[in-house]
């Protein structure tokens, strides 16, 4: 008889521990799930908003160039091919922005003017001077030149409604990088530029080679974070992260600004911890509980009180 009720006794909590811990359990997944939904959409919203800023400075830091070398286009040594005046201006201009690598002014039959290069015949009949020459502006693809990343950009001379020349800049891509570490502020947000092939323009938080060595599967990540900017994707790590990317207009760059998901997951952590130790404290108090009954150091009015209290508590949270 006594083995009876003791198993009773044993079944009642049991029963009263599971209506305990299941709605605790519940409620513990579904704040984590709702916290984690939110905060993925914050950070889709933050990288997107982030995103915007760095394209906008980096727009406007080559829009410089267009506007340096047009500047230079309406002088009038420029316009009339003023070879002795044309040197002291673009030395001048070269020592104060060291970010030209190199300057030439051509004229409309391909004679250089300013500037010196070893392949004349190629460089004339580059795609930024063939368009330069042609009345357009323009901007290249980046190219390796003993070492180091460079790209040119080019500009017409008109004289009067006549094209009688054009000039050209040859841009040092390190530059790009030290712009990038100018306008990343935030620790946990890693933002970089990639070429249409996916290549490394720009220095990477992880990797000190990554410029014009590391490559990644760029189609493969825009394919990703088209789908959805909310669901993680592998980045050049294998980490997962969320990101957002951006073409920037007429140079075939990519802008990736991304951040680690551990971070988020992390940040939620506590949701569950809550739910956990909530947990193991219920659990201590009905042991607790059932232990002071099994010694009778408690009357069983009280224990019953306590018990239907308990219960109303759980209906009430449900």
């Amino acid at each position: 008889m006594k083995k009876k009720i003791k198993k009773q006794s044993l079944i009642r909590y049991v029963i009263l521990l599971l209506i305990s811990l299941i709605p605790t359990v519940i409620t513990s997944f579904t704040f984590y799930k709702i916290n984690f939904n939110s905060d993925s959409e914050s950070i889709a919203k933050t990288l997107e908003m982030i995103g915007r800023r760095q394209v906008s400075t980096i727009i406007e830091w080559k829009e410089e160039f267009f506007y340096d070398l047009n500047t230079l286009a309406h002088v009038d040594c420029f316009i009339n091919l003023e070879k002795d005046d044309i040197s002291k201006v673009l030395e001048y201009v070269k020592f104060n922005k060291p970010v030209f690598r190199e300057i030439y002014v051509i004229d409309k039959n391909g004679n250089f003017i300013y500037g010196y290069i070893n392949n004349k015949k190629e460089f004339i009949n580059s795609f930024v001077v063939r368009n330069a020459l042609g009345g357009v502006e323009k901007i290249s693809d980046v190219f390796k030149s003993d070492g180091k990343l460079y790209f040119d950009v080019g500009t017409p001379i008109f004289k009067e409604e006549e094209i009688v020349g054009a000039i050209c800049a040859r841009i040092d891509l390190m530059y790009l990088s030290i712009l990038m570490k100018a306008i990343e502020k935030d620790d946990g947000i890693e933002s970089f530029i990639v070429s249409k092939d996916g290549i490394f323009l720009t220095e990477s938080r992880y990797y000190p080679d990554a410029i014009g060595n590391l490559k990644i599967d760029i189609q493969k990540i825009k394919t990703s974070i088209d789908f959805s900017k909310t669901i993680p994707y592998k980045d050049y790590r294998g980490k997962d992260v969320y990101g957002c990317y951006f073409d920037i207009n007429d140079t075939g760059w990519i802008l990736l600004v991304q951040k680690d998901a551990d971070e988020v997951k992390n940040s939620n952590k506590n949701i569950l911890d809550i739910g956990k130790y909530t947990a193991i404290f219920q659990i201590i108090g009905l042991a607790a509980l059932k232990k002071l009954k099994d010694e009778n150091l408690i009357d069983n009015s009280i224990l019953d009180v306590i018990e239907k209290q308990y219960k109303d508590e759980k209906k009430a949270d449900k």
